[in-house]
Formats: structure tokens, C-alpha cells, sequence
């Protein structure tokens, strides 16, 4: 199944800490969204999204956008080179 959108988090750069406002809630992520629609894999430091119906891809990509808070979404063809992680 190809990779539609990935998530990507910092996990080198910055010192953990157990505070709630760095957490990332995927569930919060997709509040109001169908799992019908998308299949979520999550590494803990990335996290990909498959995309089951393509007519949902652009409001599935806008509400992760929207909600974007210690995490950035790209699609896999907007990754920046800098990540290397565009032709995985």
C-alpha cells in the first residue's frame, strides 16, 4: 500500500520531558475522522498514513495540518530533502 502523508517528530534534538503539553495525542490527531478511511502505523518517532479512500486524502491532510502542535505533516512528495526521508 503506498504512503500517503508521514508524520515525522524530533526525537534527537530536543531533551524529552514528561510534560503534558509536548505530548502528541494521535487520537486528538483524527477526532472526527473515519478509520474507515485511513490506516495509521505509528513508530513512535514517525508515523505513516495510508489512505484508504482518496477522496477523504485532502480533508484527512487539512485536519492534520490544522492541528499541527509539536509535530509537522507533509505530503510524501512535499517532504523536505533535509529529512531524507522522501524516497522511503
Amino acid at each position: 500500500m503506498p504512503v500517503n502523508v508521514i508524520l515525522t517528530s524530533d526525537h534527537g534534538m530536543m531533551e524529552m520531558q514528561p510534560k503534558p503539553e509536548t505530548f502528541i495525542y494521535t487520537e486528538d490527531m483524527f477526532d472526527g475522522l473515519s478509520k474507515d478511511d485511513y490506516i495509521l502505523v505509528n513508530n513512535q518517532t514517525h508515523a505513516h498514513i495510508f489512505i484508504k479512500n482518496k477522496d477523504k486524502e485532502d480533508a484527512i491532510f487539512a485536519q492534520l495540518r490544522a492541528k499541527e502542535n509539536n509535530y509537522k505533516t507533509y505530503k510524501k512528495a512535499d517532504i523536505p530533502e533535509k529529512l531524507q526521508f522522501k524516497d522511503h
